[in-house]
């Protein structure tokens, strides 16, 4: 996972990791936390939008992103 904001994180990761990590987040956060997973396809992350500078390059080959706040 990279760090992109001081609680937000991109990454790859299979459904699989994604479904265990969601687990492990639920067994952790306390009521008032939450966690959001948000599976995207290459094409549908191709098209994002990014304000600011950030290292794409890194990024091309991904298949599942995930971000949290």
């Amino acid at each position: 996972m990279q760090r992109i904001q001081k609680s937000a994180f991109i990454g790859e990761l299979t459904s699989n990791k994604a479904e265990m990590l969601a687990l492990e987040a639920k067994e952790i956060l306390g009521e008032k936390d939450c966690v959001f997973v948000f599976p995207t396809c290459k094409t549908c992350f191709e098209s994002k939008l990014i304000v600011g500078s950030f290292d794409q390059e890194r990024l091309k080959e991904r298949k599942y992103f995930i971000s949290g706040a």
